[in-house]
């Protein structure tokens, strides 16, 4: 995770001090959030054990970047050479009323990154017209609450989703073929969001089927530096709108 601003400032007479507390700070406070939803996705399955109003789903599916998180323009600030991946998500969701249900998602997405490329926004003359690239994937984590709204039906409910929280996104590391160029792997955690709409199908006592869509997005602010042996380290900031689309399919269990 990239640390808040005081933690990018110069190295002026104090600015060390405080970007090591403020580096401190901010990876204790995500620990901690980390932890109390945790405790409160615990808690939300140990009450449900006593109405049978609870369900714990396991889905994946496929995940398509969109916008400028899919463009390749080397020319573009916000392109994100994002490629078609795949994403997972364990969610807990509470029927509160028979329209009415609060859900809450721990998902990951992650997605591959067009090579051909990215290798085009840091090649230099040195590197010879052969230079090419290899790249970590894009990997965001998404830490997610919200409501379902409801549409009963028979052996089945149609449901529109609005889920909203926070995610911890990795910039991914490139590898060049030319002068050991390396451009190094950060992470930001940034405020996060989902929209969606789906079909929950049971047909059995205990095990639901679900199928679903929806788009996740997330903003964050990635530090980026890189090096080479021939030339200048260079840095900058990306300011990455990351929009993906996904479907998913997944099996839910009651819990009684």
């Amino acid at each position: 995770m990239s640390c808040p601003l005081a933690c990018r400032l110069p190295d002026l007479p104090g600015c060390q001090l405080n970007h090591k507390l403020n580096c401190g700070i901010t990876g204790v406070s995500m620990k901690r959030t980390a932890i109390s939803m945790a405790m409160l996705l615990s808690l939300l399955v140990c009450y449900a054990q006593g109405n049978g109003r609870g369900t714990l789903e396991l889905s994946a599916g496929p995940s398509f970047p969109f916008g400028e998180f899919s463009y390749t323009q080397t020319t573009f600030e916000g392109s994100g050479y994002a490629q078609n991946g795949i994403s997972f998500a364990i969610s807990f969701k509470y029927r509160l009323k028979a329209q009415l249900g609060l859900v809450a998602m721990i998902s990951e997405h992650i997605l591959g990154v067009d090579e051909s490329t990215i290798a085009g926004k840091y090649w230099q003359p040195e590197f010879g017209y052969n230079w090419t690239v290899e790249s970590r994937p894009w990997i965001s984590s998404a830490y997610l609450g919200g409501l379902d709204i409801i549409l009963p039906m028979y052996r089945s409910d149609f449901y529109f989703r609005f889920l909203g929280g926070f995610a911890s996104t990795r910039l991914p590391g490139l590898s060049g073929s030319a002068y050991n160029f390396q451009r190094e792997v950060t992470k930001d955690l940034a405020a996060a969001w989902s929209i969606g709409s789906g079909l929950n199908y049971q047909d059995f006592e205990k095990v639901t089927l679900s199928f679903g869509f929806d788009f996740f997005v997330t903003n964050p602010v990635l530090d980026e530096a890189w090096s080479s042996d021939l030339t200048p380290p260079g840095s900058g900031t990306i300011f990455q709108n990351i929009v993906i689309f996904k479907l998913t399919a997944g099996l839910g269990f009651r819990i009684f």
